[in-house]
């Protein structure tokens, strides 16, 4: 479902899942992450931008928490900057998870920021396999 590709009942299960967790603790910067994820599926952006905003109240701390809006809603919306730099936060709260790191290559890549990529590729330690998949993307724009 993280890459829009559920069923529609999936989508509407998660959504009352949802509604239930943030009934029980409205603080959930998990539950307000998941539901950021189903405006973004949904093309609620500014609802998205809302929960986004309500998940860094309560969790600002988690990387995984904070990937979510720069993966869903910055990037794809050509904000590639101001998506570097929520990557980067999220980096320096954890500078081990390997999805930063795999989301910041792309995103420096897209920057033309070639050698910043590499050094997340060798961070995220499968720089031979993902090196050929950066010379696919560059071959061929279109596919981003």
């Amino acid at each position: 479902m993280a890459l829009g590709t559920a069923p529609a009942t999936l989508v509407d299960d998660a959504q009352r899942e949802i509604i239930r967790a943030l009934a029980r603790s409205p603080n959930s910067a998990e539950a307000h992450t998941a539901q950021e994820l189903i405006d973004a599926l949904h093309g609620h952006w500014i609802d998205a931008e809302a929960s986004f905003r309500a998940a860094m109240v309560m969790g600002a701390d988690d990387p995984e928490d904070r990937d979510f809006h720069p993966f869903l809603i910055s990037r794809p919306a050509g904000r590639i900057r101001q998506s570097q730099a929520e990557f980067v936060a999220a980096y320096h709260l954890a500078p081990t998870y390997g999805w930063t790191l795999h989301e910041l290559a792309i995103t420096e890549w897209l920057l033309g920021h070639d050698a910043e990529a590499e050094k997340f590729v060798e961070l995220w330690g499968n720089k031979k396999i993902y090196s050929k998949s950066l010379r696919a993307m560059k071959s061929n724009p279109t596919l981003w």
